[in-house]
């Protein structure tokens, strides 16, 4: 589980924000909302508010750009430098180093990572981790200017050998993690290297935002995981849908479309590409029963479709999901039944996600805690902060309170009235 996460200089993001899953000592639906390990108390659901371009999104994609770059498994060529996007609405910041942190749980262990990097390489890196109540360090990786290259210092509960440090040393690029570095070195695998690398490429879910291909994204999941199904199946008949099954089978090779490049020229034409399968859903009523296939479904269905195989990893196998606009295309009463499923049945999962549904904000199992806003400062800057933080009276409606402006992250409009010469 995810407990806090900190970003200065990328993308939208100009000074230290931070975005923390600390759950507070408020008791509402204390059963379903909050997880709790070693005392630390852990939210399971993170929603963020704001007006169109305040950086909602850019939080999520921060956090999960860190997650990638960490366990990059393609090397990157030097060239290419680290990918990362400073802020770039002020001269300053786009020749100073980004910072990024994060704290992290692998079942009821902790571990802490931050790094400092810029668009060509990274300065320093280090990871630490608590047996006990005391921190040991993992590994620290430092930047040497004088020699163009880093020296990485492993800490002792690692157990690494001579050979395996000197490995990963002198193959630790400028551009690369040392998890990186280490999951492409040809060297003996380590139990807790490999265990960080397995939380991180598989707990942590695809970022989803709305041109995601969310439909392949559940097929995938449906054809690996054979208990997924009946749990899918059982969200599309609660969702109303007159949906009673759903089903699979290969496209066939005469199935396959080419589509025009260039209407104008006929010879240029484009392999479809695409998932190789078609998706039926067996519709039943009681004047009719047959399957439909997937495209003459409504896209409201197939985010349904969608969602339900992703709630299925994160109440099954305590998966965490970054989503932007959860709530595209589906009724509100999907959308708060999808967060009370997921808030009831799952144990450590997360759910983050970003939304305009204002509705939710009056909802009873919405905690304070829970609710971030983003806004943008003079300089056109994400800053992040909490509902909890306003001090807000427990008889006090969140939505209220933000419809009246009280807690900001809302878009300063003009006049209806213009001035459109007739």
């Amino acid at each position: 589980m995810i407990l806090q996460f900190k970003a200065k200089n990328i993308f939208s993001i100009r000074d230290e924000q931070t975005l923390d899953f600390t759950a507070s000592a408020d008791n509402t639906y204390e059963e379903y909302a909050v997880v709790k390990i070693k005392n630390v108390r852990i939210s399971k659901l993170g929603i963020i508010y704001g007006p169109n371009a305040s950086g909602k999104s850019y939080i999520l994609k921060a956090l999960f750009w860190l997650f990638q770059f960490m366990t990059n498994e393609e090397p990157r060529k030097q060239s290419l430098g680290t990918g990362l996007v400073p802020f770039k609405m002020d001269k300053d910041s786009r020749n100073e180093h980004s910072f990024m942190s994060i704290v992290f749980y692998i079942r009821d262990s902790r571990f802490e990572y931050s790094i400092e990097l810029d668009a060509e390489r990274v300065f320093h890196e280090d990871m630490y981790y608590y047996p006990n109540s005391r921190k040991a360090l993992v590994y620290e990786r430092i930047w040497n200017p004088e020699k163009k290259s880093s020296s990485v210092t492993f800490g002792s509960m690692l157990k690494l050998t001579a050979t395996q440090k000197l490995f990963i040393e002198s193959n630790c690029v400028a551009n690369a993690t040392v998890l990186s570095t280490y999951q492409n070195s040809n060297v003996d695998r380590n139990d807790m290297l490999d265990g960080i690398l397995r939380y991180m490429k598989h707990q942590i879910l695809a970022s989803l935002d709305t041109a995601t291909d969310i439909v392949s994204f559940a097929n995938d999941i449906v054809k690996d995981i054979e208990a997924s199904k009946p749990f899918i199946r059982e969200m599309l008949v609660q969702a109303d849908f007159n949906i009673t099954d759903l089903h699979m089978k290969a496209k066939e090779e005469s199935e396959r479309t080419f589509i025009m490049a260039n209407k104008v020229d006929s010879d240029n034409m484009l392999f479809e590409a695409g998932p190789q399968d078609n998706l039926f859903f067996t519709h039943q009523t009681p004047f009719y029963k047959g399957d439909m296939k997937e495209a003459e479904e409504s896209e409201g269905t197939l985010r349904m479709y969608g969602l339900a195989a992703i709630l299925f990893l994160l109440i099954k196998q305590n998966q965490i999901l970054l989503c932007d606009e959860l709530e595209n295309s589906l009724h509100y009463d999907l959308f708060t039944h999808i967060i009370k499923t997921f808030l009831v049945n799952s144990e450590r999962g997360q759910l983050i996600f970003s939304t305009h549904s204002l509705m939710l904000l009056d909802e009873d199992f919405i905690r304070r805690d829970m609710v971030y806003f983003t806004n943008k400062n003079e300089a056109g800057a994400t800053e992040i902060y909490r509902a909890k933080d306003f001090g807000l009276h427990k008889e006090v409606s969140i939505l209220n309170a933000y419809r009246a402006g009280k807690l900001g992250a809302k878009p300063n409009l003009g006049s209806i009235f213009t001035n459109i010469a007739e």
